[in-house]
């Protein structure tokens, strides 16, 4: 099998971004749609990338936008942090999720007084106050004609409840106390903006709740955080009554963990299954290679220098390393999100060194390189062209399904506009080897049209005449297979 050159696919892809149409975000019900953070300088070569359909507006707690207990009745917000944001997507056709935090410190108890970097539940008596804030928050963004932002062209209707919760570093609180949010917050979509959709979760470290509802004793690291997630994830699932849709998050090295999104994605709909019913899927955060501190290859010596930032030796070794396996890693992430089957991708994040977003993890993520100090946009990396690719094959799709090619072959089959879409790669543990596959079977058909997603972000397209036995070598590196 013969591949034509990288340098073919990247100049197909560059004209593909700068000629082709972009549609307007859609009914997720329909098909699938994604997006990216979009945050710093990064937004205007946003603008001109076909597909990027969503983003998500972080940062929303309640004491941020109404910063002092209400008087005599009396609200006070100041909505200037969301208005920024939403005026600066005017014109670009995106739609944006909205994430609101029940946390305000003037209405905490006392067990928050002190703490920092934490989301805290209001007491009973600001829970109707919280209420409030949902209601004009819809309202403002709505584009209904009433109480809403000055000059807005569009209305938002997307709106998250919290953010990893699960976690006790981000809230101080119990999974009632968060129930109780959720509840608060239903009630005053119904009265403000019923068609909005309330979404529940980033749920995390789903693989291993899993795991760990199968047999606890498979838990060997961060045993009591896994329990504790376990406990929490499963209470607020009983309550589907306060929400339309269930946040998923992904932060995965699929190299060394290839079942984390399938098995994590299967038992959110597991449990859901179990307890009578069904909500959509929707992953607001996602990310891989070099991105999770707790798998035993992590480099954080390799981190160090990556963040950096400093154009040295062994610097530019070190990224051009990073980006390869970002490369690769965004495809079977992105592949393996869609065909579980959910509704949006969100990914973190679009550009290296955003402005006010400085964790360290998340600074050398983005697909397009930028500047660390003056955040200026340095150039597409191969993940860029990765992403024009896949959203070029994928865009559309109408089914998504699982095919069984064989053991530690990880294969998924895409309908796209009446067209058949297979993205499949091996996925043995340290990143699998050279796998032969018969895919007759699967594709009904002799010649086949391939697209090899090479380490370099590349590799070329061929059309393929299959042996009479219909085999194909599949690899790490994923296959685009028509």
């Amino acid at each position: 099998m013969k591949f034509k050159s990288a340098a073919c696919l990247f100049l197909a892809v560059f004209l593909f971004l700068f000629v082709s149409p972009k549609d307007s975000p859609g009914d997720l019900s329909t098909s699938p749609e994604w997006g990216f953070f979009l945050v710093g300088d990064g937004v205007e070569l946003a603008k001109k990338t076909p597909g990027i359909k969503w983003t998500r507006f972080t940062g929303g707690a309640w004491g941020l936008f109404e910063k002092r207990r209400p008087e005599g009745g009396r609200h006070s917000y100041d909505f200037a942090l969301f208005d920024e944001r939403v005026r600066g997507l005017q014109g670009f056709d995106v739609n944006a999720v909205f994430v609101l935090h029940p946390s305000a410190q003037w209405a905490a108890g006392p067990k928050c007084k002190d703490e920092k970097g934490k989301f805290c539940p209001p007491q009973k008596e600001y829970l109707d106050g919280w209420k409030q804030f949902v209601k004009a928050v819809l309202e403002r963004y709505d584009h209904d004609g009433v109480d809403d932002m000055p000059g807005l062209k569009k209305g938002f209707h997307y709106f998250e409840i919290g953010n990893e919760y699960q976690s006790p570093s981000q809230w101080n609180g119990s999974a009632a106390e968060y129930v109780e949010a959720l509840r608060y917050a239903y009630e005053a979509k119904k009265e403000a903006d019923p068609d909005a959709k309330i979404i529940v979760g980033g749920f995390t470290h789903l693989g291993s709740l899993k795991s760990y509802e199968e047999d606890p004793e498979q838990i060997r690291e961060r045993v009591k955080f896994i329990q504790h997630a376990y406990q929490f994830t499963k209470e607020v699932l009983n309550y589907p009554q306060y929400f339309d849709m269930v946040d998923v998050h992904f932060f995965s090295y699929l190299k060394y963990r290839p079942g984390e999104i399938e098995d994590g994605i299967a038992w959110i709909k597991s449990t859901m299954r179990k307890n009578g019913y069904s909500k959509p899927i929707v992953c607001l955060e996602w990310t891989g290679a070099f991105s999770y501190p707790f798998d035993p290859e992590f480099d954080r010596e390799k981190l160090k220098i990556l963040l950096t930032g400093k154009p040295e030796k062994r610097y530019l070794k070190i990224r051009n390393e990073f980006e390869k396996e970002q490369a690769v890693e965004f495809a079977k992430m992105f592949t393996e999100i869609l065909g579980g089957g959910c509704r949006l991708a969100i990914y973190v994040q679009f550009s290296d060194f955003p402005k006010h977003f400085d964790l360290p993890l998340w600074q050398t993520k983005g697909v397009v390189r930028a500047d660390r100090k003056t955040h200026e946009i340095l150039g597409p990396k191969p993940a860029y062209y990765v992403y024009a690719l896949l959203n070029n094959k994928l865009s559309g799709i109408r089914k998504a399904e699982r095919l069984s090619l064989g053991e530690d072959i990880k294969a998924y089959q895409f309908t796209v506009n009446e067209k058949r879409v297979i993205v499949a790669w091996s996925a043995g543990a340290g990143g699998g080897g050279r796998k032969v596959v018969n895919l007759k079977p699967a594709l009904g058909k002799e010649e086949v049209s391939v697209t090899k997603i090479a380490v370099q972000g590349g590799g070329g397209v061929s059309t393929v005449t299959l042996e009479p036995s219909g085999k194909v070598g599949i690899s790490a590196e994923p296959l685009i297979i028509e």
